[in-house]
C-alpha cells in the first residue's frame, strides 16, 4: 500500500490526489494526504543516504578517455519559504553519444548519468565525488564542461586533473543571434581560403 501511495504521489498532481485516487481505488480512506508527504520525505531521505554511501564506497569503476558534462542550474518557484526562487543545479555526464539508428539525424548519449544538488555551496565537491565514484579518473581523463557562463560552472575544472571548460553551442547561438540582430542587411563576408 505505501508503495502504491508513492508512486500515486509522483505521478500525481499532489498528496490529495494521490490519496483520493487510492480511495477511489479500494473504496474507503486508507491513508491521509500527509501520510503519503511524510513516506516521501522518509523515502527521499533513504535515496540520499544511499547515493552519498555509493560515493564513499564505490562499487565499480569505468575508466575511459573522456568525460563530458553538461551542468546548469534552474530556479525552482518555493512554497512558504524566505526567498520565493530557489536554484537547483544539474549535472549531467555521459561518456560519448552516437546515432540512434545509422541513417538518423538523432543522437543518443552513452552511459548518461545525473547529479542534482539543492545545496548549491558545495555542489562540484559532491558532483565530483559522484563521478569519482563510477569512473577512475587520473590525469589521463580528460573532462570536457559543458555550460553557460556562470562562474560555479566554470570552478568544476579545479575539480578534476585534466578538464576544460566551454561554453555550450545553444547559449553560443542565442547570444550571437543577440548581438547580430538588426544587421540582416548586411552582407556576408567572401570566403577566405586559407593555403598552408
Amino acid at each position: 500500500m505505501a508503495t502504491a501511495a508513492v508512486i500515486q504521489a509522483v505521478i500525481g498532481p499532489s498528496y490529495r490526489a494521490a490519496r483520493e485516487s487510492l480511495e477511489q481505488f479500494y473504496g474507503y480512506q486508507i491513508i491521509s494526504h500527509e501520510t503519503i508527504r511524510q513516506l516521501i520525505i522518509r523515502m527521499g531521505k533513504q535515496i540520499e543516504q544511499e547515493e552519498a554511501e555509493k560515493c564513499r564506497k564505490p562499487e565499480g569503476k569505468r575508466r575511459v578517455p573522456v568525460i563530458f558534462i553538461e551542468a546548469d542550474g534552474y530556479w525552482v518557484p518555493m512554497q512558504k519559504h524566505v526567498k520565493n526562487k530557489r536554484e537547483i543545479r544539474m549535472m549531467v555526464s555521459h561518456e560519448r553519444w552516437q546515432k540512434k539508428t545509422p541513417g538518423s539525424n538523432e543522437y543518443e548519449l552513452i552511459n548518461k548519468t545525473h547529479y542534482l544538488a539543492l545545496d548549491s555551496q558545495d555542489f562540484w565537491e559532491n558532483a565530483s565525488r559522484y563521478l569519482y565514484s563510477h569512473y577512475e579518473i587520473d590525469e589521463e581523463t580528460m573532462v570536457v564542461i559543458n555550460g553557460d557562463r556562470p562562474r560555479w560552472i566554470r570552478q568544476g575544472t579545479e575539480y578534476f586533473p585534466k578538464a576544460i571548460y566551454q561554453a555550450d553551442r545553444y547559449h553560443v547561438k542565442r547570444d550571437l543571434r543577440r548581438l547580430l540582430r538588426g544587421t540582416e542587411e548586411l552582407e556576408p563576408l567572401p570566403q577566405f581560403v586559407l593555403s598552408g
